[in-house]
């Protein structure tokens, strides 16, 4: 049965599975793209002490965590756990078209929320993360996914705790990635507030609408706005 780790582009999931991978030993694989290895074989400026070693990347393996941007009936039938990363829709959603608001009728909007629906209708384990707390709870964001992945290795969560900022910074400059990077420079209030005011208003009534169905969703983002 697998386990996936699922999230719009451009919404923290390679950090995400940084912290998955320090803190269970385990590599995560990319479902998106061959170019995207587990984040332990990436180059970092600094020895990060991941514990994984090259035979238990070439095995499949139960405790491993796929990481996919869609995800169609038959995965989602047979899924074990789920880890869902949700971003601002309205800056992850004009970060991935590059600015560009162009909304009604096309389907890459309509897959940040169908990601959401996902979430609330799996009955198995399954774990909300939101990509503000990441970056503004870094210590809850850790006990979270720590809890969740139900492991028992007290030492490594210390030494991930003990050199948190210095293991974000190590990921976001890491090298050999399939990620581009971040062009935000971890500001959660980037994008949104650059687009024309012409199309504000609109754009917040095609977002509110959206969100209806999620009122969890939509109460978090009406704060951080």
């Amino acid at each position: 049965m697998p386990k996936v780790i699922l999230s719009y582009p451009r919404s923290g999931s390679h950090l995400c599975r940084f912290f998955i991978e320090l803190l269970s030993e385990n590599p995560t694989f990319s479902k998106f793209s061959k170019k995207d290895p587990p984040l332990c074989l990436n180059k970092y400026a600094q020895d990060i002490s991941f514990n994984i070693d090259s035979h238990t990347i070439s095995i499949k393996n139960p405790h491993n965590f796929n990481f996919i941007h869609s995800m169609d009936n038959d995965i989602f039938s047979r899924l074990n756990q789920l880890i869902v990363i949700i971003r601002n829709p309205r800056e992850v959603l004009i970060r991935h078209c590059k600015g560009f608001i162009q909304y009604n009728g096309w389907d890459g909007f309509d897959m940040y929320f169908t990601i959401i629906k996902q979430y609330y209708e799996f009955k198995g384990k399954k774990l909300l993360i939101f990509y503000e707390d990441m970056l503004q709870d870094k210590i809850g964001f850790i006990n979270q996914l720590y809890n969740f992945l139900d492991v028992n290795n007290y030492n490594k969560k210390k030494y991930v705790l003990d050199n948190l900022n210095n293991l974000y910074n190590l990921s976001l400059n890491s090298k050999n990635r399939y990620w581009g990077g971040n062009k935000s420079n971890n500001s959660i209030h980037y994008y949104y507030k650059n687009i024309s005011p012409d199309i504000k208003d609109e754009f917040d009534k095609y977002i509110d609408k959206k969100l209806s169905k999620f009122p969890e969703i939509k109460k978090k983002y009406k704060q951080l706005n």
